[in-house]
């Protein structure tokens, strides 16, 4: 029952801010309220749900939503060169956007850097903010999930996301922060989020595919009323 209320809360937030023209001035108090109820929601299902086939996917979706989300942040932000202030902003951004400012400091001791942030951001297993956190949370709840291929095989899925987790693994930081051409790219940057992003979006397809059930919908066959005679 708590769970409903909290997505009964969030359903009504939603609907206020969609049918109604929110000043700028309130709209950050309208979305702390979100805000508060979606992590309420997250803390009623990671202590309440029960950790069955239905857990596993609300999880995994999770991950999957978030490693996405950081992709596109990343790509929108660092894969074309800005400038050096304008860049300068944007880490710092991103860093509070992640709630990873913090921890940030604490482990590089220094201001940010390109080189620094896509350590953290990306490449550290160890920040659950990061997207090597979320690909390797992935592989481990899709390997909890019941298989139709032998327990020594792997699965598609389960191929995609080892295959998107090394390349994360063997990616170097210095390559990812250089810009490689006149143009202000990070060509070696843009291609492992592609690549990455790809892989994950094909997992989710096949997840989809084989835990959810897709039924055609009924087709009558004869006709209701008789035909009679005229």
């Amino acid at each position: 029952m708590d769970t409903w209320r909290v997505v009964d809360d969030i359903d009504e937030n939603l609907q206020y801010l969609s049918s109604n023209k929110t000043r700028f001035s309130i709209l950050q108090t309208e979305l702390d309220s979100l805000l508060a109820s979606l992590m309420a929601f997250n803390s009623q299902t990671q202590e309440s749900m029960p950790h069955e086939h239905g857990w596993y996917l609300l999880n995994v979706g999770r991950r999957l939503e978030r490693a996405l989300q950081l992709i596109c942040f990343i790509r929108t932000c660092f894969v074309q060169y800005a400038g050096e202030v304008p860049e300068h902003l944007m880490l710092e951004a991103t860093l509070v956007n992640h709630e990873s400012l913090i921890t940030h400091r604490r482990r590089y001791r220094s201001v940010q850097h390109i080189f620094t942030v896509l350590d953290l951001m990306l490449l550290d297993t160890r920040h659950p903010r990061s997207l090597a956190y979320q690909v390797d949370k992935i592989m481990a709840l899709i390997g909890a999930l019941p298989q139709q291929s032998p327990s020594h095989h792997l699965s598609r899925e389960q191929r995609l996301i080892l295959q998107a987790s090394t390349e994360i693994k063997l990616a170097e930081v210095e390559k990812l922060s250089n810009i490689s051409d006149e143009l202000g790219t990070r060509r070696a940057l843009a291609k492992l989020l592609d690549s990455v992003e790809r892989r994950l979006e094909k997992v989710s397809e096949l997840l989809h595919q084989r835990y959810f059930t897709h039924t055609q919908s009924a087709r009558q066959l004869a006709p209701t009323k008789l035909e009679l005679p005229a």
